[in-house]
Parts: structure tokens; C-alpha cells; sequence
């Protein structure tokens, strides 16, 4: 029996879907665009597998330190001194890579409805909601708050409104991309990442290793059938040829950005209002992922950087410019870097969130620890994540 009231297993779910579907999703259609709708399927299965076997593994390691314990406390604990700075790296340089493909991807999406320069789109679009970040965790926590339930709401709604557009012709179209095959393992990784909330997760529900558990895979099974239905919508009801087609998308290969498959999108179901509200789920979609990365980067900063010595004025000015000028300048320069952005964060969860906890989990067993999600203490299914992570890490530096 569970110790852990439901309504904080339900919380908890809500928590780790909002933390999976982010901007993301928006890549997805373009990606199996390019190799089409059953090889993209089992990619997408394949990465959702590994993503919550190693977010368990992930749960077993919070579970067998102390309470309170983040991602560096963690490693302290159960990796050599190469593993925390490993850890250091991998978590800095992830969280400027999000930034930077959620940036790109905001500025296409906005360029959509704001037919403005997207240098001052961007800069809009950085100011306003890192506003909201230098106020505080309350300012961010209530806008994202409200913007996950419209986000949700929208996305179900506006997969209603593709379904019956279907064409099923469209889905059984066959692509051969092995590049583009092998690079959208990387990005589909990045999909199904929530194992940095599991460290306060584990704290909200008591250390109640069950009821991680079935946070977790449940909470990851609902994103998977969202994704699933979003990209049918998309595909379905999108050509690939002609001047209405995914082959406008081709031409721009790892450049196509958001604005591109909303476009396709509002010229294939030729319906104003339903367009809004597609284009309305891609603004929110992008603001709440921007809006959490970047609180976490700039509270990461203050603390690495022990800005917290400095005068309150001083300190926002500090950890704002090194929050923010970075990604913004990299859009500046590659305005559509969305995609190659996500293969780099693929990248960054590979080394973070598979590789990492492979080590973990092999230093308690030599340790003879008693797993408390029992199923985990396999070595077939840890050694076989940890090749696929290292698959993933080869991919990316070779695609790069």
C-alpha cells in the first residue's frame, strides 16, 4: 500500500507531463517528415523506453541518498570526482542549449502571427518572460501554472481538430533519410526527459519508492500517446509533395524551424480559427519550456557563481546577462538552430541523464545495495542503456 496521498501521485504526473511536453513536440512532425511516419514511430517508442527505464534508474539513485540531494549532491555521493565535474558540465551546457533551441524556435513561432524582424522578436520575446525569472520562482511558478493548463487544453483540443482532416495515404508515405534517421534519435531522447525534477519529486512524495514508480511511468505513457496523436494530426494532414508539401521542408533539412510547419499547416486545413488556436498551443508551448529552463539556469548560476555576495540590484543585473546574452546572441547569428539545438540537448541527456546514471547504479551495486525498485536490478536492461547512450553520444558528434 502506498504511503503517499493520490492527490500528490496525481500532482506529481501533472508535473512530470508538463515537464515533457515542451517545444519539443513541435519537432517532432518535421522530423518524421523527413523519414517517415512508421520509422519515426518506432524511434519514438524506442527513446520513450529508454527515457523512463533510466528516469527510474534516475529514482533509485535520488532514493539511496540523503533527502534534499540535487543532481551535484547526487553525484558526490556516487560518482568519482571525473563524474560530478562531468555532471557540472553536462547540466550547464544543457540548459544553454534548451535555451538556445527554444529561443529559435519562439522567434519562429511568433514571426508567424508578428510580422516583425526576428531580432527584435527574439529580444521581445527574452525581456518579457526573463522578467518574470529575475522577479522570482512565484511569478514563474503562477504563469506556468496557468499557461500548462491552457497548453494542455489547447493540445487536446487542437488534435481533435486534425484527426478528422486525416488522410491516411500521408502516413504510410515512405522516406529514406538514414542521416536524418540517425540524427532524430537524439532529439526523440530529449522528448521524454524528466529526470530533473525527480530529486524534488522524491521529497513531495515522502521517498515512497512506489509511488515514484508509478509517477513516472505513467506520467511519461500520457506525453507518449499525446505525441502520438499531435503527429498523426500533423502528418496526416499534410502532403508531401507539391507547393503545400513536406518537400518545402526538405529543401531546408535541418533548418526548418516551427514557423515552417505552422505555415504548412495553415495552408493544408485552410481554417483561420482552427489555425489560431494551433498557432496559440506553439506560442504557449515555447514559453512554458523557455520559462523553466531558464529559471533553473539563472538559479544555477547565482549559486555556482556565488552571485548571492552581491548586492540584490548588482546580482539580478549579473546572473541576467549570463542567463540570457548567450543563447540569445547564438540565435542571433543561427536564427534556425531549433532542431540541430535539440540534437545538442540529445547530446547533453545522453552524457547526463543515461551515462551518468549507468555509473550510479553500478557503484550501489558493487556496494550490494538493496534496490527499492526491485525490476532495475537487471543487468541486461542497464548495460543495454548504456550502449544506447553511447550510440546516441557517436550520432550526434558524428552528424555534428
Amino acid at each position: 500500500m502506498s504511503k503517499t496521498s493520490i492527490n500528490r501521485q496525481i500532482g506529481s504526473i501533472f508535473v512530470v507531463i508538463g515537464t515533457e511536453v515542451g517545444a519539443g513536440i513541435l519537432a517532432l512532425p518535421i522530423l518524421i517528415a523527413h523519414i517517415g511516419f512508421f520509422s519515426g514511430l518506432l524511434i519514438m517508442l524506442l527513446s520513450w523506453v529508454l527515457m523512463t527505464y533510466t528516469a527510474l534508474l534516475m529514482s533509485e539513485a535520488t532514493l539511496a541518498v540523503d533527502e534534499g540531494a540535487g543532481f551535484a549532491g547526487i553525484g558526490k555521493k556516487l560518482l568519482n570526482p571525473a563524474g560530478q565535474l562531468l555532471i557540472w558540465l553536462s547540466f550547464l551546457f544543457l540548459l544553454y542549449t534548451i535555451m538556445v533551441a527554444y529561443i529559435s524556435a519562439a522567434t519562429s513561432a511568433f514571426s508567424v502571427s508578428f510580422p516583425l524582424d526576428n531580432h527584435i522578436i527574439s529580444l521581445f520575446f527574452v525581456c518579457i518572460l526573463g522578467t518574470f525569472v529575475v522577479i522570482g520562482t512565484f511569478a514563474v511558478d503562477l504563469v506556468n501554472r496557468l499557461l500548462l493548463g491552457i497548453k494542455l487544453t489547447l493540445l487536446l483540443f487542437v488534435c481533435l481538430v486534425l484527426l478528422p482532416h486525416v488522410q491516411l495515404g500521408h502516413l504510410t508515405h515512405f522516406v529514406i533519410n538514414f542521416k536524418m534517421l540517425a540524427s532524430a534519435l537524439p532529439v526523440f531522447v530529449t522528448a521524454f526527459t524528466s529526470h530533473l525534477i525527480i530529486p524534488p519529486l522524491r521529497s513531495y512524495l515522502n521517498s515512497d519508492a512506489k509511488a515514484m514508480t508509478r509517477v513516472i511511468i505513467i506520467g511519461s505513457i500520457i506525453p507518449l500517446l499525446l505525441y502520438l496523436i499531435w503527429i498523426i494530426g500533423v502528418i496526416g494532414v499534410t502532403p508531401f509533395e507539391g507547393s503545400n508539401g513536406f518537400n518545402q521542408l526538405f529543401a531546408k533539412n535541418k533548418y526548418a524551424n516551427v514557423g515552417d510547419i505552422l505555415n504548412l499547416i495553415q495552408l493544408n486545413l485552410n481554417n483561420s480559427k482552427f489555425y489560431a488556436l494551433i498557432s496559440l498551443f506553439s506560442n504557449i508551448s515555447v514559453t512554458t519550456s523557455f520559462l523553466g529552463v531558464s529559471l533553473a539556469l539563472y538559479h544555477f548560476l547565482i549559486d555556482a557563481l556565488k552571485l548571492n555576495k552581491l548586492p540584490q540590484a548588482k546580482k539580478n543585473i549579473v546572473a541576467s546577462l549570463l542567463t540570457f546574452i548567450l543563447p540569445l546572441l547564438v540565435v542571433w547569428i543561427f536564427p534556425n538552430i531549433f532542431i540541430k539545438a535539440l540534437g545538442y540537448v540529445g547530446l547533453c541527456c545522453s552524457v547526463l541523464l543515461i551515462i551518468l546514471p549507468f555509473f550510479m547504479i553500478r557503484n550501489l551495486k558493487k556496494k550490494n545495495h538493496i534496490f527499492k525498485i526491485n525490476f532495475l536490478d537487471n543487468n541486461l536492461f542497464l548495460w543495454t542503456s548504456f550502449i544506447i547512450g553511447i550510440v546516441v553520444v557517436i550520432i550526434q558528434i558524428t552528424i555534428a
